[in-house]
């Protein structure tokens, strides 16, 4: 995501400094390289359409110190569904990375 769309848009991350964004429409590819498409402050969980065509896809941002691990995805029951979600993992409610809490 280009730096400028961070800066103008009225949902800025640095305008709000949430904990956690959800993004959709992501648009990138499975080869598009994670390093990037950077959110200072945060890590980027991704799940991109699988078929590499660019569109969809969805994202999660982890900031303020919470760090979220990916699980794997239940499978569909619809074959012919084109749904890309994205299940992470996070530690228990109010436990932040380097607080010494597992």
């Amino acid at each position: 995501m280009p730096e400028f769309f961070v800066d103008s848009s009225p949902l800025s991350l640095r305008r709000y400094n949430h904990d956690f964004y959800v993004l959709t429409e992501t648009w990138l590819r499975p080869t598009t390289p994670t390093r990037l498409v950077t959110f200072p402050g945060y890590t980027l969980h991704r799940a991109d359409r699988p078929d590499g065509s660019g569109f969809g896809g969805v994202a999660i941002l982890c900031g303020g110190g919470y760090c979220g691990s990916v699980i794997p995805q239940p499978e569909s029951e619809c074959a012919t569904c084109q749904l890309e979600s994205l299940w992470l993992r996070m530690p228990s409610w109010g436990t932040k990375r380097g607080s010494g809490h597992s």
